[in-house]
């Protein structure tokens, strides 16, 4: 595997962003999607791939690991390796790629640093993958129409395939060739067996179907990896033997890799109830009996590979790969890092500023207790555990700032030193939350039920008073938005076609409905009273004027990008497979690959620039920095003040700026050395956080003039020199 231009990012591989386009995985590292294919190479270099197109590589037998990044074409989901150099893979239907990367054959010369096509069939299903040789090979799929089994052969490196369609309509798992002349396939009823290099084949009945994995080590005895156990043969495919595997309920054996008869080693996934960290299994006696290997974490795993007697490694979900050196005596993880042990799931991020964050997260799933709190105070790199409550769980937090954060679940807990001490916080009639929102420090939402209702919780005052109101609409609850201390949003469904905004600009002591042909809605946000947006099932839909009419936008994300934030009325964010950003209000949207299994999550962004996103066991961050975009300061402003004008002096235009560090209402004129106003820039309700406005005396004359921003009593002042 020719990784000479990675070997640097492989040892800088916990210091350097992982992703192009600004996305680098935080958990687990290097990368945290599931592995299903495994490698070794030679000369102590392996490849790995799994879901979302990812591959990860390594060049010292398995100690450090790098991501690789697809080329022009996307990296292949199965492969086969015959040189470090030299590989095939294939891609197939269902794969996130889309029409442009399904059902294809690729090539590599390199080492899987880049894959050239070789061949594609629409119509084709492919399934799996043989080669012997750099020119000799074969894959096999099913026609899309009517399922028959289909064999594609190349005797030239893949210049050329030669298609032959079987009979057989049985759904087709494995492919193994042994030599150019002899090969098997593993079928739902039978096996197939060729030795003539795939111009004839002769069919063997089995009740076994070896869907996971098959492998022969010479023309009689081969070993078959399926739902419920390993089955050998010893008279080439005629007869199969289960070799009674101890598994529990619901475990699968995924993978074999066999060192000699007697030696043999499978790995193991089960539901989500069985999950283990034994899902290792290893026999010396040819099955007779099996011993489990315990293994550092609870995880399912997906594949095993050894090299020889002494090294091997593993893949599996989350990322993880495990390395032996001892002949499988000790596995030592090398990939699949954790902020968390296996059991924690992630439920919120919030941010105050790029560096300071928090996260909830729970024991597992099904959990309604552990709710714990993570803090960081690097950006998201490093973790500690700053609160944990055996009694409740926690499903949304809201950072205000370095020092002021909430949470929310089945109870409600506040902080105001950072963390150190988090206090429960008393409202009458609550009972759980799913969502807060902070408009400042002072203005909070909280949407919550009471007796199998639908609440929204209020104070003006930082949380020391609280009024509760009902949402007096019968319907599902799928989000909530505020703006301001009187207006709320609740975003709702009554089934897969029918959705409505339920508003209040009361603080929740009225309601209205809105948008009542939006279709089934996925969230909500606004800005200001006036700005906001919604995911429906007919697309993405922003109003201009509070929700009173709601227009759909034609170039919004993809259909399930249900997490959106908005942090003005120009620039927001979505998170569905990838991520999206709109810069002009939700009109255009530019994509960013994350390349995770998991479309569904959080995203929490502290400017338009820098922000993260969580899913139940993963965290990434994405840096701006490498963008043009002008650099955004490190936290939400602390004061109320105007920015120096540029340029200044002037002619004819100059930009004025402001902080804002609580969502207000703000107005912005010009005056002359008289007082008298000459031009009045806007009045009009701001988020938190800095903004411009542009001043054009091109019809004014040459002198002094003052900008004064209002938020209310508190006033803000500036000179300004026109000189023409």
């Amino acid at each position: 595997m020719s990784f000479v231009l990675v070997v640097f990012s492989l040892l800088m591989v916990y210091a350097m962003p992982a992703h192009s386009q600004g996305w680098e995985w935080l958990n687990p590292l290097p990368q945290g999607n599931d592995l299903n294919e495994l490698e070794y190479l030679g000369n102590n270099q392996l490849y790995s791939t799994g879901y979302s197109g990812i591959s990860i590589g390594s060049t010292d037998n398995g100690v450090t690991w790098a991501i690789l990044e697809p080329g022009d074409n996307p990296n292949p989901e199965i492969v086969d390796f015959l040189s470090p150099e030299n590989g095939f893979g294939i891609t197939r239907q269902y794969s996130l790629f889309g029409e442009a990367g399904n059902n294809r054959i690729f090539r590599t010369g390199d080492g899987g640093d880049t894959w050239n096509e070789v061949y594609f069939n629409a119509e084709l299903n492919l399934n799996d993958i043989s080669f012997v040789s750099t020119q000799i090979g074969w894959v096999i799929g099913s026609l899309d129409s009517n399922a028959q089994l289909v064999i594609l052969h190349t005797t030239d490196g893949g210049e050329s395939w030669s298609e032959s369609v079987s009979d057989s309509t049985e759904s087709s798992a494995k492919l193994f060739f042994l030599n150019d002349q002899e090969g098997w396939i593993s079928l739902w009823r039978s096996t197939a067996h060729t030795t003539d290099g795939g111009t004839t084949w002769e069919w063997y009945e089995s009740p076994y179907w070896m869907y996971f994995d098959m492998v022969f080590t010479d023309s009689q005895n081969g070993w078959g990896a399926g739902f419920n156990d390993i089955y050998h043969t010893s008279d080439g495919a005629q007869n199969w033997t289960p070799l009674n595997v101890p598994l529990i309920d619901t475990e699968w054996a995924r993978s074999i890799a066999v060192i000699d008869a007697n030696h043999i080693w499978t790995v193991t996934a089960s539901d989500g109830v069985h999950i283990t960290n034994e899902h290792v299994l290893h026999t010396s006696n040819g099955g007779t009996s099996w011993e489990r290997v315990s293994l550092p974490r609870v995880s399912n795993l997906n594949k095993v590979v050894f090299a020889d007697a002494q090294r091997g490694w593993i893949c599996g979900e989350d990322g993880l790969v495990y390395q032996t050196v001892d002949g499988g005596t000790n596995w030592v993880q090398r990939c699949g890092d954790r902020i968390t042990d296996g059991s924690v799931y992630f439920n919120a991020v919030s941010f105050a500023d790029r560096q300071t964050g928090w996260i909830t997260a729970s024991r597992t799933y099904w959990s309604s207790t552990d709710g714990t709190i993570y803090y960081s105070t690097n950006g998201g790199v490093d973790w500690v555990v700053q609160f944990r409550d055996s009694l409740n769980e926690y499903y949304d937090i809201e950072a205000i700032s370095s020092t002021n954060a909430w949470a929310v679940g089945s109870n409600v807990i506040h902080t105001t030193d950072g963390g150190a001490h988090w206090e429960e916080v008393s409202i009458e009639g609550f009972s759980s939350s799913r969502q807060i929102i902070c408009d400042g420090d002072q203005i909070i939402w909280i949407a919550g039920e009471w007796q199998g209702e639908l609440y929204v919780y209020r104070s003006t005052d930082g949380g020391a008073t609280w009024e509760s109101h009902e949402v007096e609409f019968a319907f599902k609850f799928n989000g909530m938005a505020a703006a301001g201390v009187n207006d709320v949003w609740i975003a709702s469904w009554a089934d897969l076609d029918e959705g409505t905004v339920a508003h209040s600009s009361d603080g929740g002591v009225t309601w209205e409905t809105q948008g009542d042909s939006l279709g089934y809605l996925y969230g909500i946000e606004f800005v200001d009273p006036l700005h906001g947006w919604a995911n429906s099932s007919y697309g993405f839909v922003r109003t201009l004027d509070g929700g009173d009419s709601w227009t759909v936008l034609e170039n919004g994300p993809d259909r399930f990008a249900e997490r959106f934030q908005f942090l003005d009325t120009l620039n927001g964010w979505a998170l569905g497979y990838d991520t999206y950003r709109t810069t002009d209000g939700g009109l255009t949207w530019e994509t960013f690959t994350t390349r995770r299994d998991n479309w569904s999550g959080e995203i929490d962004f502290v400017d338009p620039t820098h922000g993260w996103l969580l899913g139940s066991n993963t965290l990434m961050r994405f840096d701006g920095s490498i963008f043009s975009t002008p650099e955004q300061p490190d936290a939400k402003p602390v004061t109320f003040k105007f920015l120096p004008a540029y340029p200044n002096p002037f002619n004819p235009n100059t930009t004025l700026a402001f902080d804002l560090p609580n969502a207000g209402r703000v107005r912005v004129d010009v005056f002359d050395v008289t007082g008298r106003l000459v031009q009045s820039l806007g009045d009009q309700f701001y988020t938190a956080g800095s903004h411009s406005l542009k001043f054009d005396g091109s019809g004014l004359s040459t002198g002094m003039y003052f900008a004064r921003a209002s938020k209310g009593s508190v006033h803000a002042v500036q000179k300004l020199l026109l000189l023409k």
